[in-house]
């Protein structure tokens, strides 16, 4: 019996110390901070399969045989054009298909004909632009319509629906000869515009909504003269509305960096690599985030998931290198994380189907081999903390999904909220406002083929939830 009143007089001894200890200010177990990204979170692996060894001037990808996962279609200078169909998990087998063409320089994979299915346009140096049809399991038989020459060298191919009539038209531009926008009559039959797009300065192009209308206009990076803007009229018809945006260039991508809902330019030439954030719908641009590095090809996507976009570079001899966005409009190096030399090409994608972006790299014959780089990085979603428990976003369901998804979140107090849509490259596709919601359990059904005013790609998608105190951002996959 003394025992026990021993024991328990101890107890409470303890327990009242304890309580003294914590009232005098005992440090409790640390909150982690937010993830932080640092170098050791950005990894790429190269796959041991080479896809070719011959000059890959460009290189698309796309699910061309209908089966979940994306495929690779080359156009080399050098040899035939070979398409790569994927096996699942990013190993390949080549394809038996035979594509007529010489010395092609650009393909795009796109559908051309409104059947779903990715079709393949080449233009070459040595043979007229041709235009493969896709049957839907892969093979392909070629268009007989004339859809130019191969003189005036053509360099590269632009796709977008610039007429807004819901069938993908495209337009090529020329070394030595007129740019020329072809337009679609939704049946693959396509009808030349007698216009110099940019004209004989032009350099290259990038089609992208700068204004808001969800229709594409024109960036047109030129040789000599200051870069400039033409913004659509809804008809295929471009104008010039006075935006100039440094001069010359050599590599270019469009993207939402700073996340306001407009696309932004990210712009090379010998100086440097500068972003150019876009100001009142197109109106205007102004410089922000630099990087010290000029590239001949650049590649812009959230390689960690951690909300901000960042940066491969490709120039021979620099090396090929990856910039990590800081989240605060700088960037750091991460060096030559990818060996490989003379780049030619550049396309990613989730190519191995573990939901994160993957590299492929097309290159000049004698330098190793187009190769895949797969993203190992650590996956780190952005989230800003608040006072309320009660803040989260969850995961949509179903995900994949093929029409409409549900996005379920939580809030710790009635709140005005913005959910925005992103695809893979970052561009603002949708913006969803939602006032006076309640504390508590709330969600949003998204039918992404019906909400939005065009087709809808399969591929990455990003939902990003902002609230007053509270921003979160998750991935979701649209399928076929």
């Amino acid at each position: 019996m003394k025992n026990k009143s021993l024991c328990m007089l101890i107890s409470i001894v303890f327990l009242f110390l304890n309580i003294i200890s914590c009232s005098k200010g005992a440090t409790p177990d640390p909150i982690p901070d937010d993830p932080i990204i640092t170098e050791s979170d950005i990894l790429f692996t190269k796959s041991s399969q080479t896809l070719g060894n011959t000059r890959s001037q460009g290189s698309s990808i796309a699910d061309v045989d209908m089966d979940n996962d994306l495929d690779i279609l080359f156009s080399n200078y050098v040899g035939t054009c070979p398409l790569w169909l994927n096996n699942g998990d990013g190993t390949f087998t080549l394809s038996d298909q035979i594509f007529n063409t010489q010395e092609a320089h650009d393909v795009a994979l796109a559908d051309f004909n409104n059947d779903s299915f990715p079709d393949a346009l080449f233009i070459c140096h040595a043979s007229p632009v041709k235009l493969y049809i896709n049957n839907g399991s892969g093979n392909f038989t070629e268009n007989e319509q004339n859809l130019g020459t191969a003189s005036g060298s053509p360099q590269f191919i632009y796709v977008a629906d610039v007429d807004n009539d819901g069938d993908n038209d495209f337009l090529i531009y020329y070394y030595s000869a007129p740019n020329r926008l072809w337009l679609n009559d939704g049946s693959a039959n396509f009808s030349m515009v007698n216009a110099d797009i940019g004209g004989d300065n032009a350099k290259g192009f990038e089609f992208a909504d700068f204004n808001g209308d969800n229709i594409p206009d024109i960036f047109i990076n030129m040789r000599e003269l200051p870069n400039k803007v033409l913004m659509n009229d809804g008809s295929g018809n471009f104008i010039d509305n006075g935006c100039r945006l440094g001069s010359g260039g050599d590599a270019t991508d469009c993207i939402d960096f700073d996340k306001d809902g407009n696309n932004d330019l990210i712009i090379s030439n010998s100086g440097g690599t500068t972003v150019w954030l876009n100001q009142n719908n197109g109106e205007s641009f102004v410089s922000g985030p630099t990087i010290n590095e000029s590239a001949l090809r650049c590649g812009v996507f959230d390689a960690d998931s951690d909300g901000d976009f960042d940066v491969v570079t490709t120039n021979y001899p620099n090396g090929n290198k990856f910039w990590l966005n800081n989240g605060s409009g700088s960037f750091t190096s991460l060096g030559q994380i990818f060996g490989n030399q003379q780049v030619l090409s550049l396309v990613y994608d989730d190519i191995d189907g573990d939901e994160d972006v993957d590299i492929v790299f097309g290159q000049l014959e004698g330098t190793g081999g187009n190769s895949i780089y797969f993203n190992e990085s650590s996956i780190v979603g952005i989230e800003k903390k608040d006072e309320g428990s009660l803040n989260k976003l969850n995961n949509n369901y179903p995900n994949p999904f093929k029409r409409s998804t549900k996005i379920e979140f939580s809030l710790s107090k009635p709140s005005n909220i913005i959910l925005k849509i992103y695809d893979k490259d970052g561009n603002n596709i949708k913006n969803i406002v939602k006032n006076n919601l309640p504390t508590g359990s709330n969600h949003i059904i998204w039918n992404a083929r019906n909400e939005l005013n065009r087709n809808v790609c399969s591929g990455i998608y990003y939902y990003q939830m902002i609230s007053e105190t509270f921003t979160d951002t998750k991935k979701m996959i649209i399928v076929d």
